[in-house]
Formats: C-alpha cells, sequence, structure tokens
C-alpha cells in the first residue's frame, strides 16, 4: 500500500492551510523535551477542526481506540471508526498506521503522511498530520488531522487533460425495446473540445427519421453542451476514446 511518511518539512508539503495552522499551534504548546498534554490544544481549537480530527487512545493489545472520529472524514470515508479500533480495518491500513502511530509515540514528534485511499473509492490520496499528546493517565495518545489531498475524479481530470487525444464520456439512450439509439455527452476533455468545427461540415445526412453516423471531428460544437449522438456508441471510430456512463 502506498503511504509516505515525513518527519520534516511537513509545512512544505501540506496541502490544507489548517492543517499547517495545527501543527503551529502544537510547536508553540510543545514543551522543549516530550509531548503537550491533551488538553493544551484547547477546545476551541479542537471544537473548529474537529470535523477532520481523529483522537486516539493506545490498548493493551497493542491496538489504539478511535474516541473522536470527525464527522467529515466520516462522511468522505462512508464508515464512523469512533469507538472501534485500528485492528477493525479488514484491509492492511490498520496494520500500517498502527505501526506509524507507535513510530509517532516513540520519537514523540509530530509526523505528516500521505497514504492511498483503500476504503473511501472517490478519494485517491489522504494527508494525516499524525500528533502525539500526554493523556491524563501519563500514555501517549494522539491527535490527528486527516483530509483528503487528492480525489479520484481530480485525479483523473489532470490525467485527462493531458492526454491529447479526444476522450468523450457519453450516456447511452435507449428505446422502450431496450435498443441503443442515441447517447448525450457527459464530459468531454480539452482536446475533445478542442477537434476542428470545420469538421462538422464532412458528417453525411440522412433521410429524416434515419439515423446519422456520427465522426468524431464532428462532436466539436456539442461537446460542452451535451448535444445527442446518433448511435455515436456504436459507429464511433477508435479515436477519440469512448467511455460509456
Amino acid at each position: 500500500m502506498y503511504c509516505e511518511v515525513h518527519h520534516e518539512g511537513i509545512e512544505s508539503r501540506a496541502q490544507t492551510q489548517e492543517l499547517v495552522e495545527l501543527l503551529h499551534i502544537y510547536t508553540m504548546i510543545a514543551p522543549d523535551t516530550g509531548v503537550p498534554a491533551k488538553s493544551a490544544i484547547g477546545s476551541a481549537v479542537f471544537e473548529r477542526m474537529k470535523p477532520f480530527l481523529m483522537v486516539l487512545e493506545p490498548m493493551e493489545n497493542g491496538e489504539y481506540r478511535y474516541l473522536h472520529y470527525g464527522s467529515a472524514i466520516a462522511a468522505v470515508a462512508g464508515f464512523d471508526m469512533t469507538g472501534r479500533c485500528t485492528s477493525d480495518f479488514n484491509n492492511p491500513i490498520g496494520a500500517l498506521f498502527r505501526d506509524i502511530y507507535e513510530q509517532v509515540a516513540g520519537l514523540q514528534r509530530p509526523v505528516y503522511t500521505i497514504s492511498r485511499a483503500v476504503k473511501a473509492s472517490h478519494v485517491h490520496t489522504w494527508e494525516r498530520l499524525i500528533l502525539p499528546v500526554r493523556q491524563e493517565d501519563g500514555q501517549i495518545g494522539f491527535i490527528v488531522y486527516n483530509r483528503p489531498r487528492e480525489f479520484q475524479n481530480d485525479f483523473l481530470r489532470a490525467v485527462l487533460d493531458l492526454v491529447f487525444d479526444g476522450i468523450f464520456a457519453l450516456r447511452g439512450i435507449r428505446n422502450d425495446a431496450g435498443i441503443l439509439v442515441d447517447a448525450v455527452i457527459v464530459a468531454a476533455n480539452p482536446a475533445a473540445a478542442a477537434m476542428p468545427a470545420a469538421a462538422r461540415a464532412t458528417v453525411p445526412r440522412r433521410a429524416p427519421g434515419a439515423a446519422r453516423r456520427c465522426r468524431h471531428a464532428a462532436v466539436l460544437q456539442s461537446a460542452t453542451r451535451s448535444a445527442s449522438l446518433l448511435r455515436w456508441l456504436r459507429t464511433a471510430p477508435r479515436s477519440p476514446a469512448v467511455h460509456s456512463c
């Protein structure tokens, strides 16, 4: 599983300004040696950031329990880990972060991670700031700022924007018999939108009521306004690439 772990240069690597702000607050309250008390973070800061915060405590079996799992994290991830522990993840991420928490406890300093999302299907990567804090019982727990760094759609859009081939995403339209008779463009990358408008004149026409064969160059003007493409999914040439939604 892809995961970057950084002890230095956190500010320059972080994407979220609130994460950097929390790091600054932590740095100011941290003693010269050891870690600050959990209560030193301050209730006002915690309340403002808590949708993206996780609070963990160590367990006797070496795992960590989530005392708080931010509502924004839960909404994006699709589940709430409050009251559960790292071993409840039925994938490698539980063991991975258990090991990272152990490292942070030993280092007694903030650690920043970028990891590939496993369960949140529309998230590409998460960024986390893991802060060791001293609990009332003297053990080291953690306050973790956790937020999506990249979404799958953003990652895909970046890739599509860079390729030279025109690519369209189409939604098929079927008649009462279930036969594909039409399609609507729902997305087009810049290469597709840049096709010469003059090419529309090359599209052959048929008698009224008959299906019209659409050549890839003819969809320039329709790409950005979801125009209808008759029988496109059946007759489209190999370029541009076609994805049927």
